[in-house]
């Protein structure tokens, strides 16, 4: 989460043409990628806006060490970072999934 975070942070002013977010779980994604496109509601959005640091799952507990910091140098603390993931990613227009034929 973090990459993608602080992806989005420095290109957010030109995230619609950069970016789109899909789901691997997202019914026939494939088949109607290209047809058309809808933004991203509801439950397709809970691990965003529901998304905690505290729930960070690390392979080593110095790479956890290393997020924060990384976190709190960029965004100034865990509480900013995570109102950005909950708040501006999935608002973002470049979330979206596939519609379902």
């Amino acid at each position: 989460m973090f990459e993608l975070a602080l992806w989005c942070h420095e290109h957010r002013s030109s995230l619609d043409e950069k970016l789109f977010l899909v789901s691997s779980k997202w019914e026939h994604l494939y088949a109607n990628l290209f047809k058309s496109s809808r933004l991203a509601e509801g439950e397709e959005l809970a691990p965003l806006r529901t998304f905690r640091l505290a729930n960070l799952k690390v392979f080593r507990p110095c790479d956890r060490a290393d997020v924060i910091a990384a976190i709190i140098k960029r965004w100034g603390g865990e509480k900013e970072f995570e109102e950005f993931v909950r708040t501006e990613l999935p608002t973002s227009p470049s979330v979206g999934s596939a519609t379902t034929g």
